[in-house]
């Protein structure tokens, strides 16, 4: 017991000092701007800033950070310093996680949480987007079957949905704002109209009518 104890205390400690490690998992974009990796690039590097060990987790060792034959890297279109962040490949197995650290895993990524189920730090889900919550999740399957009680979210609405489907979750709402990178086209906009119907002659006649009108 009194071993125990002295183990919740020597994580306690390192969580008062600010000695413990935060991994964000991300993709590989492969050199194409997304929002939902900028976005977590920027909580990362804001932690960092403010004295935290935070690092960029993901799956390969060739996890693309500056530009090669291939395309851009990272560097190339957040910029160099978003680079430099560490950066650890759960491929090269030098991922090593205690009790005191966390990982933050987005919600379209529910294969990791269930491979993570066993580890034996903090996992938080940082949900930017209801659409893929169920992605990776067989039927009947829910976060807390996996451990997670905690999820970062962008605002309320999310927060009252995840709320409503899964059982026994702590939200906290982190606002995010547009970053200046991501601006409207200087290129004509082209509407994309996509029309989906059960009887094909019928989605026809809706389709030439468009057309004519």
């Amino acid at each position: 017991m009194s071993e125990q104890l002295e183990k919740i205390k020597e994580s306690i400690g390192k969580i008062e000092n600010k000695d413990f490690g935060i991994y964000f998992f991300t993709i590989d974009t492969k050199g194409n701007p997304t929002a939902g990796v900028a976005t977590i690039y920027e909580h990362v590097k804001k932690l960092r800033e403010l004295g935290y060990n935070a690092n960029i987790l993901h799956d390969k060792n060739d996890y693309r950070l500056r530009e090669n034959e291939d395309g851009m890297g990272i560097a190339e279109w957040l910029g160099e310093e978003y680079a430099e962040i560490p950066h650890v490949s759960i491929e090269s197995q030098k991922l090593q996680v205690g009790p005191s650290d966390f990982v933050v895993i987005p919600e379209a990524f529910a294969s990791i949480i269930k491979q993570t189920v066993n580890f034996p730090c903090k996992r938080i889900v940082f949900l930017q987007s209801y659409e893929y919550i169920f992605e990776m999740l067989e039927i009947g399957e829910g976060w807390e079957q996996f451990g997670i009680t905690d999820v970062i979210t962008t605002n309320e609405n999310l927060s009252t949905y995840v709320n409503s489907v899964f059982r026994g979750l702590r939200t906290d709402i982190i606002p995010i704002g547009i970053p200046e990178y991501f601006k409207n086209s200087s290129e004509p906009k082209i509407p994309t109209i996509a029309m989906s119907a059960r009887d094909k002659r019928e989605l026809l006649k809706i389709v030439k009518i468009f057309y004519q009108k």
